[in-house]
């Protein structure tokens, strides 16, 4: 009785185990047999609110912009490493967009956004572990760094206290 008791037991606790692996291979058969509507490489910009600043998409693009820039030279570059589905992000995004409106006349600061999924290669090469992050450049190098969400007012202080650094 009682060794029927546990194999039943065994057999009611292998169940659920043992039909979710039948589904997810029938779903990986499925998956590969079905047609795929496949996104362009770029497609999260199209998901995620922008922060107005210029979308780097791969490392050549970064290393002609921000690290070794032909216009603009003399402006701080304001990298801002972000994702569509980074809640922290989007809570930075508002106050990336500030400060990139109040510094888009006087071209002090130019801004660029990497989407990290898009463009693994970018972050790793600039050595970011978390996002969002926020790198400020001069001259191809990094000069400061915000790490996580940000509020407008750390943001500006820290764009404000690198321009008064650079400048004197």
């Amino acid at each position: 009785m009682q060794s029927q008791f546990l194999c039943i037991l065994a057999i009611l606790f292998l169940l659920p185990f043992s039909a979710l692996s039948l589904l997810s291979i029938k779903t990986f058969e499925r998956s590969r047999t079905s047609r795929t509507i496949s996104m362009p490489r770029h497609a999260s910009f199209l998901r995620m609110k922008s922060s107005g600043g210029v979308p780097v998409e791969d490392l050549d693009a970064f290393n002609r912009l921000v690290l070794n820039p032909v216009t603009n030279v003399d402006s701080i570059k304001l990298v801002f490493y972000t994702a569509p589905w980074c809640g922290p992000c989007r809570m930075s995004t508002p106050a990336v967009e500030s400060v990139v409106k109040k510094y888009a006349l006087t071209n002090a600061v130019e801004c660029f956004e990497v989407i990290t999924d898009d463009a693994p290669e970018i972050p790793e090469e600039a050595g970011i572990t978390s996002i969002p992050t926020i790198q400020l450049y001069k001259e191809g190098k990094v000069v400061d760094m915000c790490v996580g969400s940000v509020a407008e007012s750390v943001l500006q202080n820290v764009v404000e206290s690198v321009l008064k650094r650079e400048k004197g």
